[in-house]
């Protein structure tokens, strides 16, 4: 399945998958989406690219899906910009997340191991990895250290000192 070129305004929800393998969502536009700018659940081998998700609740939320790649993705005042639950073998590559300044812990990790954060450009520059803090599944903050018990860390080794401008 493809999905491309759209514009979601103010409505409940962008995009939602399930059970979809080898899918490509590329070059969409989810503003002020109430929930879930992209929601992607029981699928793998998925690429999600070249997505702009703004002020919505939640940008990118993969729970169950493995391994896909999410890259050259945009994140710009969301309350959560990227959520995963039971999701494993996944790379999260060259994103900007752009919203530092208006929510405190955008990520949130439950059941997840061996996820791959590289390349990413996190509102400044960067010289030394970055930690991605995170709340858990009792909405307890938490760094990327640990986020609960099964999780692996989340770190991005390689953080960008530029945003891409996606």
């Amino acid at each position: 399945m493809k999905i491309n070129n759209s514009f979601y305004h103010s409505i409940i929800s962008g995009i939602i998958l399930e059970d979809t393998n080898d899918s490509l969502i590329y070059k969409n536009d989810f503003q002020h989406t109430r929930n879930y700018g992209i929601w992607m659940s029981s699928g793998k081998n998925n690429k999600i690219s070249s997505n702009r998700v703004s002020e919505s609740e939640f940008g990118v939320f993969l729970w169950k899906a493995h391994n896909s790649l999410t890259v050259r993705n945009g994140f710009i005042a969301n309350q959560k910009d990227f959520c995963m639950k039971e999701s494993n073998d996944n790379i999260i590559l060259q994103n900007d997340f752009m919203n530092k300044r208006f929510y405190k812990n955008q990520f949130a990790f439950f059941d997840c191991d061996n996820n791959t954060w590289d390349n990413n450009y996190w509102g400044r520059a960067r010289l030394h990895p970055k930690y991605i803090f995170g709340k858990n599944q009792n909405n307890q903050s938490v760094t990327g250290l640990y986020v609960d018990d099964s999780s692996s860390l989340n770190i991005d080794y390689h953080p960008v000192d530029r945003a891409y401008m996606i």
